[in-house]
């Protein structure tokens, strides 16, 4: 890996000679000068590829800033709602170039709830698609803080101006001698947008980060990963994972971003672009590793596919690597080009990120979240050690803080990348912090190899009456590992009367797609994955068994980054298992 990392650098000489960035001006600025007409950005347009250069790039988000800033908008708090697109991330980079704060919106969310944040956040002005106008006339309905509102997606809306006439607008400035928003001063420590997490387990806190915040993730990626000719934008850039991830350090580093305009579309985009990289989260690396195996299962290529593996695996470990060759069919199924898979955005079943690591993808395994903008350790090889999230990512540091007898404690992050705080909230700030340590609310141990594994949240922990404490997390990945056809499964605590006595147990709810089993009644389906658990107990010590199964056949309710709420889920278990 050091020798791969060598000739990267080797071959990006430009980039590694540059001081380090203090803010996104800077950024876009850079990007021009070092990747001029190269392809920044390409997305998909009825049936064709449209590319923009970074040279379009900075012109375009140059004269969108200079409009804005002659409208006044100079130092406000602006919102962008909508799908994945170039004006989405024109809309972001001239908010953060010069502008003020950027305020990117869930596009998952409820109408009643973007009109929410747009309040909560002190939004003024707002980019939308077409797709969220009404959520924009509804806030105007209820509130007169919205001073403008842009439309993304091309078209014409009342009361909206459009960014093809924003562009125009900022271009005729440019040209008229306007360096109002050319000129702009920026500092490391000025806030440059406000996240709002995603509300699994309470009310939204808008996470601030700063300029030095986010170009301290991009400088770490600089200087720790090998990058690939182009990437894959499948998850929404509203989330700072893709966005400063993927999208915006891509554009510093030259790597093309290609655009997925929709999920319905997504393996016809992968042999539309044929991507070198992808960032993903659990789901879909759950996906795309059982995917192949359904497919190998329907054509009667299991048996074949599963010597191949075991063949692959002992050239490997007699330092011969013929992955590329042996599987060869199975990366043109995602365009032929695609060698690397990030993994973050949650805990990854390390089943599935071997998996694809014995298929022959490089994987990489981050651990972050919002407030550290995001990655806080990286595992550069995911295929080989699957279960750890790597080392201290770039600046940062992590500690575990009050260790228990097995190793396990809460993992605390401090360093650049931290944010400053919550937006208007003293007190879950305060809350948040102990002596300049963040405190993440997940629990960790460091293995063997001096690695941060994650163990569960905080949050989920099921503390017995005996003392013991259940990481529900850890029997979700067994029984997911011995029990293939249970699509997903919560572990939670209940009560169960027993012999008359209400008594404390670990319960599980899993969801089961029927269609799996077209021949059996849903009691015979619940009594098979009763029995199934049980087996699977016998691998737990006793006061970790699942003493009670619900099942469901429908997916469980999951936030815009696929994890499941896991509130939802014990609500549903309650439910069921009270009739």
């Amino acid at each position: 890996m050091n020798k791969e990392f060598e000739v990267w650098k080797q071959n990006n000489e430009a980039l590694f000679a540059q001081p380090e960035l203090e803010n996104f001006q800077q950024m876009i600025r850079r990007a021009a000068e070092m990747h001029g007409d190269k392809a920044a950005v390409a997305e998909r347009v009825g049936d064709s590829v449209v590319e923009h250069s970074a040279n379009e790039l900075r012109h375009t988000v140059e004269a969108i800033g200079t409009a804005l800033i002659d409208l006044g908008l100079d130092g406000k708090n602006i919102a962008i709602i909508g799908e994945n697109s170039y004006p989405w991330i024109l809309a972001f980079l001239s908010i953060v170039c010069g502008v003020g704060t950027a305020v990117p919106l869930d596009k998952e969310l409820t109408d009643k709830e973007l009109c929410k944040l747009i309040t909560k956040g002190d939004v003024e002005a707002v980019f939308a698609s077409s797709t969220y106008v009404n959520a924009v006339k509804l806030h105007k309905e209820q509130s007169d803080s919205l001073r403008y509102q842009f439309l993304l997606t091309p078209g014409s809306e009342e009361g909206f101006i459009g960014i093809d006439e924003l562009i125009a607008k900022g271009e005729a400035l440019l040209n008229a001698g306007d360096r109002r928003y050319l000129d702009k001063e920026i500092s490391p420590d000025d806030l440059v947008a406000i996240f709002f997490t995603s509300g699994t387990t309470g009310a939204n806190k808008g996470v601030m980060l700063t300029h030095r915040n986010m170009t301290n993730n991009i400088e770490g990626m600089v200087q720790n990963v090998v990058f690939r000719e182009s990437t894959f934008s499948i998850l929404p850039m509203n989330h700072i994972y893709e966005l400063n991830c993927n999208v915006l350090p891509l554009i510093y580093i030259g790597v093309k971003i290609c655009i997925n305009d929709s999920l319905k579309n997504l393996m016809a985009n992968f042999q539309l672009f044929k991507p070198h990289m992808v960032m993903l989260v659990p789901i879909f690396v759950e996906t795309f590793y059982n995917s192949i195996w359904a497919e190998a299962e329907k054509t009667g290529q299991a048996e074949k596919l599963r010597q191949a593996v075991e063949y692959s695996n002992s050239l490997l470990n007699q330092g011969i690597d013929k992955r590329a060759e042996i599987f060869a069919s199975i990366r043109q199924k995602f365009g032929g080009n695609l060698s690397l898979m990030i993994s973050g955005g949650a805990p990854c079943n390390p089943k599935f990120l071997k998996g694809l690591g014995d298929f022959g993808f490089r994987i990489y395994v981050g651990y972050g979240l919002t407030e550290a903008a995001p990655i806080a350790s990286l595992n550069l090889d995911g295929g080989t050690y699957p279960e750890s999230t790597g080392i201290p990512f770039h600046t940062t540091q992590y500690m575990l803080y009050e260790p228990d007898a097995d190793g396990i404690g809460e993992v605390w992050l401090r360093g650049d990348s931290i944010t400053k705080g919550y937006y208007k909230d003293e007190q879950a700030t305060k809350d948040s912090f102990e002596d300049g340590w963040f405190k993440t609310g997940d629990y960790g141990r460091i293995d063997q190899h001096g690695h941060l594994c994650l163990v569960g949240r905080k949050k989920s922990l099921i503390i017995l009456n005996n003392g013991k404490n259940v990481h529900p997390e850890e029997i979700e990945n067994l029984v997911k590992d011995e029990i293939t056809y249970i699509r997903e499964i919560v572990v939670l605590e209940a009560q169960k009367e027993i012999l008359g006595t209400a008594q404390q147990i670990i319960a599980a709810i899993a969801f089961i797609d029927t269609s799996d089993f077209p021949e059996m009644s849903l009691s015979e389906i619940w009594e098979m994955a009763s029995a199934d658990i049980n087996k699977v107990n016998k691998k737990l010590p006793g006061y970790k068994m699942i003493r009670d199964v619900t099942v469901i056949t429908e997916d469980f309710e999951k936030t815009s980054t696929k994890k499941i709420i896991r509130q939802k889920a014990i609500e549903k278990y309650q439910l069921v298992s009270s009739k």
